[in-house]
């Protein structure tokens, strides 16, 4: 899969488990900087409103995982890392952004 084809799936895939749901999603690092290289890892962010819980968050983890990619794709919900979430907002690309039905 292209990198641009690895993005569209995860953003199908947030989407469909967060359905209604308030969220950004950001892709962020290496990547987003237009630095990696096809071996890079792809780190992404999620803010949701309100934020996941345990099990939420490890849905779709799980979901993300499943990808056909040889690659590492990190998710962290910035709810939980407000030191990140300042960086990630500066300095990161918004993928896609989720609102209430």
């Amino acid at each position: 899969m292209t990198e641009g084809e690895v993005l569209e799936e995860v953003k199908r895939r947030v989407r469909t488990r967060l359905k209604g749901r308030r969220y950004r999603l950001y892709l962020f690092g290496s990547r987003a900087r237009k630095e990696g290289s096809p071996r890079s890892d792809y780190d992404l962010a999620l803010l949701a409103d309100p934020p996941l819980d345990l099990a939420t968050l490890a849905e779709l983890r799980e979901a993300l995982e499943g990808l056909p990619i040889l690659q590492p794709l990190d998710l962290v919900e910035l709810s939980w890392a407000p030191g990140l979430k300042e960086v990630v907002e500066r300095e990161g690309v918004l993928l896609d952004e989720g609102r209430e039905a």
